[in-house]
Order: structure tokens, then C-alpha cells, then sequence
């Protein structure tokens, strides 16, 4: 879904959950949360910055969050990328991506 307005232009990319069995054990929750990450990172623009939604990141609040937003030609983005994970979390190695 794209949606154009005045400030911005906003895509939403839903990505397919990884179906665990009923009690997965940590290999197997591993294994769902890279090759959802695998998946993710293929839907990423290449020019955005990568902002990871996830329990153990830094909380910002709105200030903080639009001085982020506007330093990103700073970076050398054009964008922004908003991932949040499953309920088992995201990919280790996709988190550490972000925000670089």
C-alpha cells in the first residue's frame, strides 16, 4: 500500500510470518527470526535509513524523533525504514544494521 501526501510518501510491506510449532525451541525461533530477517532486508530501500522497532531499543520521544527524521540527508538516506518484528522479536544481525 502507498500512500502520497503533502510531507512524505508513506509504503506499507507486510512480510509473511514464519509459522513456528506450538512450543518452538530457541534453534527454531532463530532460525523463523533470520529468514524473516532475510526476507525484510529484500524489501528494503537500499538509500533508507533502517529504524528497528523493538523492545530493547532507545525510546524516543516526539522531538527526538523528528531531529532523527531530519538528520537523514545528513546520512546520505532518502528515506526511512520502519521494521518491527514478530512477537518473537527480530534478527539479531538485521538490528544491528539499523541506524548506521
Amino acid at each position: 500500500m502507498i500512500k502520497r501526501g503533502g510531507f512524505c510518501r508513506l509504503q506499507v510491506v507486510e512480510i509473511p510470518e514464519y509459522r513456528l510449532p506450538e512450543n518452538p525451541s530457541p534453534a527454531q525461533i532463530a532460525a523463523a527470526l533470520e529468514k524473516e530477517g532475510g526476507s525484510l532486508r529484500r524489501n528494503i530501500p537500499r538509500d533508507s535509513l533502517l529504524l528497528s522497532l523493538c523492545i530493547e531499543g532507545e525510546e524516543l520521544d516526539s522531538r527526538g524523533l523528528s531531529t532523527l527524521l531530519e538528520g537523514i540527508p545528513m546520512l546520505g538516506k532518502t528515506g526511512a525504514c520502519f521494521v518491527i518484528g514478530s512477537s518473537h522479536g527480530l534478527d539479531p544481525a538485521l538490528k544491528q544494521e539499523g541506524r548506521r
